[in-house]
């Protein structure tokens, strides 16, 4: 049985009806326009709450954990500091943890794509929990798979990203806020990539630890995805641009040859296609 926790977010979404013939539990704090066609067994609960999910999680082989827990920082860690120590010291059927980390906000400023083993230098808060979450279970009695992502697109996103929020300014006709001059360069790529990946680990029961980069291992700057982002849509994105923010680097882009050469795994859909789903969605 495979657990997800953040079913309801935009990793989530995709993730459970990808997987929907495993019938997964789901676990979220409200399905508030969740998809009609997943067919899983939905549970309310909420990450900071042990005891509101523990005694249904525990009888999981494999738990996905997708959930920020609402919170960036210490509330973040503590929540995930409490799993851990039900892992340590309480009865479960657990075998593998899988857990969302962040590629873009781990690294920190870079002129080349970066490796797992790359020195980690997280630059706000966001990065820095991700990394503190990271060490808590590395260190746990669970084997757990890290997964550095870099930037998924596609449909269900409950927060704009670049390209969701491109194509809003573009319908909308109303400016995109850009920070900076639009020459950062991002690893962009499918979520429906990224489930792919997750179910191909979620099939493995490993021994030890791992730590996968996920992305296409292709940088593209804001000002190429926008150009994109206008030839699908014939239409010229709106853009006011901003003075850049301290916390914002101007490379990153993930080595992704860890997960090419032990599984197998490489991002294979055309983002042009992906965008063009997500514009027909509008």
């Amino acid at each position: 049985m495979t657990a997800i926790f953040g079913a309801n977010g935009f990793i989530g979404r995709n993730l459970a009806l990808y997987i929907q013939e495993k019938r997964p539990m789901l676990f979220a704090r409200d399905y508030d326009g969740f998809p009609d066609t997943a067919d899983q067994s939905c549970h309310i609960a909420d990450f900071k709450d042990l005891d509101s999910f523990w005694d249904t999680v525990s009888k999981a082989q494999t738990v996905i954990l997708l959930s920020n827990t609402g919170h960036e920082g210490q509330g973040a860690v503590e929540a995930y500091a409490s799993f851990v120590d039900a892992l340590n010291t309480r009865p479960h059927s657990i075998k593998h943890l899988i857990y969302a980390s962040s590629g873009g906000a781990m690294y920190g400023e870079a002129s080349e794509p970066l490796n797992e083993d790359s020195p980690k230098n997280p630059v706000n808060t966001y990065g820095k929990t991700k990394l503190a979450i990271e060490d808590l279970l590395l260190n746990c009695t669970c084997p757990t798979t890290v997964l550095r992502i870099a930037n998924p697109i596609g449909l269900y996103a409950k927060r704009p990203n670049l390209v969701d929020a491109a194509l809003d300014a573009v319908k909308s006709e109303r400016p995109l806020e850009i920070w900076g001059d639009g020459a950062a360069v991002r690893d962009y790529f499918d979520v429906q990539d990224l489930c792919r990946a997750i179910q191909l680990i979620s099939n493995t029961t490993p021994q030890e630890n791992k730590i996968y980069n996920i992305g296409s291992g292709q940088g593209r700057a804001i000002n190429e995805m926008l150009d994109i982002i206008a030839q699908i849509t014939d239409k010229e994105v709106p853009v006011e641009y901003k003075n850049a923010r301290t916390e914002d680097v101007s490379y990153n882009v993930l080595d992704c040859s860890r997960i090419q050469q032990e599984l197998g795994w490489q991002a294979e859909i055309d983002i042009r296609e992906t965008i063009e789903k997500m514009w027909k969605q509008r």
